[in-house]
């Protein structure tokens, strides 16, 4: 647990002890008495403030802070948008003499192309994840039909997509309808054509043929036609073969937080080599220029903008390589460090935030590629952020900030005022001087509990390394107006503030570093007798 949790549980429990002892009796002798009780035993470590998740460990012990966020992720739909498209198509007899025909003799049997629209872009396949086909029949024949709806262009596991349709009599004015949908997931679509050349070019059938059961002829003229209306929706691919376009993708202004940066409200961190690296990894299969506009630490009252060689610059991304449907992403990164950027001073603002934005320019040299381009959902591009931080620095005055819940239901009339005793023998390289404030009656938390003294760091050598433990011990005071209005408020301010040893050199956090706390109350509270 971090340093306050720790507060909180041990705050919590020394109120809630001190109003156990309150006593409550009409009349007689008072005195006051003080009483010692032990409350806690913990031992901390780095980890319990920064999460072992975040550390690496080094082969000399020592320890680094590594924080990575994804800021950025981009999946096919970003390349070009799959409207929801309708297809309408009117069938009818191809000559103008009024034609009767029996049951089963097929009168309209024609072939459609229609070209989908897609913004940007020459698809020559896809292949779906994800959407619905949406069909309406509407028929003016004063017979009921059997109607096909095929599209050579759409397979699924090889078979083509067909829909047969159960038509009922129109009376030549009102027409017939008949609706419905399908599922797409799993269907490949061939946008090449009927000859093969083309792009974004779905083929269609359609059939009509009176039913086979129906007891007469049927009388049809050119008045008597059928519409087919297709439509698709939420079209999601899943794999895409083509040419995804140039156009220009703005990443606008975000940001990311910083964890365990929230709390720090004040002091100064001189922090040793550092390394930043941006890292894309492409698994689409595309040419792509990545311009990183800006990257920016952002605290409550500053901001400082990393500087470097490579920032507003167009970097060229190298296009991946697929073997069938397996991609081999490619991964970029660009790396900042105190050498070569202002990084020292990006994270000396301590920041709790980073912002970025950035442009990506798809195919910046045209279809050089022949409509090679290709997509697979499985390996989107996305980007990471990935800071090392090493714990060696120096601290002056790094103060940690956080505000705490205190539960106190009972009545406070008779509490005196207490103490809780912190016991440290302390393994860090730090000192840490523990405040903490009540809530005024303004609002502004200013009523400090009284500390007297700090946690002393550890003892060092020349080098700055501990070579032992120090012993210290921290007094916290609490009157019974401070009670009162914690009991009212509910709430309490954790002030820590860190200082290394032999300023201003600096110290390195090791991974047996610890501190073990002693936490002990002592009561005061007034007896009552009758």
């Amino acid at each position: 647990m971090s340093i306050f949790e720790v507060m909180r549980k041990l705050l919590c429990l020394y109120f809630s002890i001190l109003l156990l002892f309150f006593g409550c009796r009409k009349e007689s002798t008072t005195w006051d008495a003080d009483y010692a009780l032990p409350l806690i035993h913990t031992k901390l470590d780095i980890g319990n403030l920064l999460g072992d998740t975040n550390l690496l460990v080094h082969a000399d012990s020592s320890l680094s802070l590594s924080i990575q966020r994804e800021i950025y992720r981009m999946d096919v739909d970003s390349f070009f948008e799959t409207p929801d498209t309708t297809i309408s198509q009117i069938h009818k007899l191809l000559t103008p003499a009024t034609l009767s025909i029996g049951p089963g003799f097929t009168f309209i049997s024609e072939a459609e192309e229609s070209t989908y629209s897609i913004a940007g872009a020459e698809l020559k396949y896809f292949m779906l994840k994800g959407g619905v086909l949406n069909y309406e029949l509407i028929s003016y024949v004063t017979g009921p039909t059997i109607d096909s709806i095929i599209l050579p262009c759409a397979t699924k596991a090889g078979v083509e997509f067909s829909e047969v349709l159960y038509v009922p009599t129109s009376d030549g004015i009102t027409p017939a309808i008949v609706a419905g949908s399908v599922d797409l997931n799993g269907y490949e679509f061939d946008l090449t054509g009927s000859n093969g050349l083309k792009y974004n070019t779905m083929t269609s059938k359609a059939s009509s043929t009176i039913d086979p059961a129906f007891s007469s002829n049927v009388t049809i003229s050119q008045a008597d036609s059928i519409r087919i209306n297709v439509s698709f929706q939420d079209i999601s691919p899943a794999r895409a073969l083509g040419y995804f376009g140039n156009d220009l993708i703005e990443i606008p202004l975000d940001s990311v937080a910083i964890p365990y940066m929230e709390n720090i409200v004040s002091g100064s961190l001189d922090i040793d080599q550092v390394q930043l690296d941006v890292t894309i990894k492409n698994g689409l299969g595309v040419d792509m220029q990545v311009n990183i506009e800006q990257l920016n630490s952002l605290n409550t009252t500053s901001i400082v903008a990393l500087t470097h060689s490579s920032i507003g610059i167009p970097i060229n991304l190298t296009r991946p390589m697929k073997t069938g449907w397996t991609v081999a992403s490619e991964i970029h990164t660009e790396s900042f460090s105190n050498s070569t950027s202002n990084l020292d001073e990006f994270l000396e603002n301590l920041p709790k935030e980073m912002s970025y934005s950035a442009q990506l320019q798809l195919n910046p040299f045209g279809d050089v590629n022949s409509h090679g381009d290709f997509f697979n959902y499985e390996y989107p591009l996305h980007a990471n952020i990935n800071l090392e931080v090493p714990l060696c620095f120096a601290a002056n005055k790094l103060t940690l900030q956080d505000t705490l819940p205190i539960q106190i239901d009972q009545d406070t009339t008779n509490i005196q005022s207490g103490s809780i005793i912190i016991n440290a023998v302390n393994n860090f390289p730090l000192s840490a001087e523990i405040q903490a404030f009540v809530l005024e009656e303004n609002g502004l938390f200013t009523d400090s509990i009284a500390t007297s003294t700090t946690i002393e760091p550890a003892v060092l050598n020349l080098s700055n390394e501990v070579i032992s433990s120090s012993t210290s011990q921290v007094i916290l005071t609490v009157n019974k107006d401070q009670i009162t209005r914690l009991m009212q408020t509910d709430q309490l301010l954790i002030k820590v503030v860190f200082n290394t040893a032999n300023l201003p050199s600096m110290i390195k956090i090791m991974d047996w570093h610890d501190i073990d706390l002693n936490l002990n109350v002592i009561l005061n509270y007034q007896h009552t007798i009758n």
